[in-house]
């Protein structure tokens, strides 16, 4: 777990219910440090032993619309990926207004399943289809050099035209 995810959990007085958990339920429940490598987690995602992930990070409710049998259970109080709720239906905010509110709606959703306004089954890949948007990308960038336009982000001032870089940087 990282630093702001111990310190929440102190704050509200889940820390200790969360290893109890984990020691209860050790085929059920993980609690980790932070992965080392992203793959851990993939790998965890894709394994069939987790049904949900609680989250904070904006990628990962992402992410985890490409895991059909996993849920994205967000704690915050508001996101900036509203689309994986609405659109996807794969995400369920959780608002962190005190501790019987997050463990109540964590029930819910793992006694539910389905329900919730949630179809985790059918979730909609919004962002495209996997692999297809990496390809995409490449393609996007392949483009832009052939092209001789590889400033992909121009800073303001390139963007409002007050001058332009000619000069092209050679990295190898």
């Amino acid at each position: 777990m990282l630093n702001a995810m111990k310190s929440a959990l102190r704050s509200y007085h889940l820390e200790q219910n969360l290893i109890n958990l984990a020691k209860e339920y050790p085929d059920k429940f993980i609690i980790t440090p932070l992965w080392k490598e992203y793959s851990h987690v993939i790998e965890f995602l894709d394994s069939g032993h987790c049904w949900a992930e609680m989250t904070d990070s904006g990628s990962m409710q992402e992410e985890l619309l490409y895991f059909p049998n996993v849920l994205s259970l967000t704690v915050r109080l508001n996101t900036d990926r509203p689309e994986t709720i609405f659109d996807a239906r794969g995400n369920i905010l959780i608002p962190p207004v005190n501790s019987s509110w997050i463990t109540t709606l964590i029930d819910e959703a793992f006694n539910r399943k389905e329900g919730l306004g949630l179809e985790l089954k059918k979730k909609r890949k919004i962002y495209g289809q996997p692999g297809m948007v990496s390809k995409n990308i490449v393609k996007i960038v392949k483009k832009e050099f052939e092209n001789g336009d590889a400033n992909f982000y121009p800073w303001l001032h390139q963007r409002i035209g007050l001058w332009k870089e000619k000069q092209i940087i050679d990295y190898m």
